[in-house]
């Protein structure tokens, strides 16, 4: 799960994942003793959407920008613990197009 608290002022709904990184060793398992006396989190890249750009506009014609992230993923039960916050449990995915 996501928590607001481990991404800033990102809003954690334009957060996304690759499944080709989250099953690649860039994605891990990462014990933090200083976490309520130890728990196991999830580390790894992800990506930002930018939302600039629509101004009034209802419709663009081309795809959103987005840039490179870290993220970490606690355990459901670790949320709100830290501090006031937005959660996600489910997380954008990126689809990789095959071109015919």
């Amino acid at each position: 799960m996501l928590a607001s608290v481990d991404h800033g002022a990102i809003v954690l709904d334009r957060i996304a994942l690759d499944p080709k990184v989250v099953l690649s060793n860039e994605f891990g398992v990462e014990y933090q003793d200083h976490l309520f006396s130890g728990v196991s989190v999830l580390r790894g890249k992800g990506s930002v959407v930018n939302e600039s750009g629509w101004e009034g506009i209802l419709y663009r014609y081309r795809e959103p920008s987005s840039k490179t992230m870290d993220i970490t993923a606690i355990p459901y039960y670790a949320w709100d613990n830290r501090a006031h916050g937005e959660m996600r449990v489910w997380v954008r995915v990126i689809i990789h197009r095959v071109c015919q």
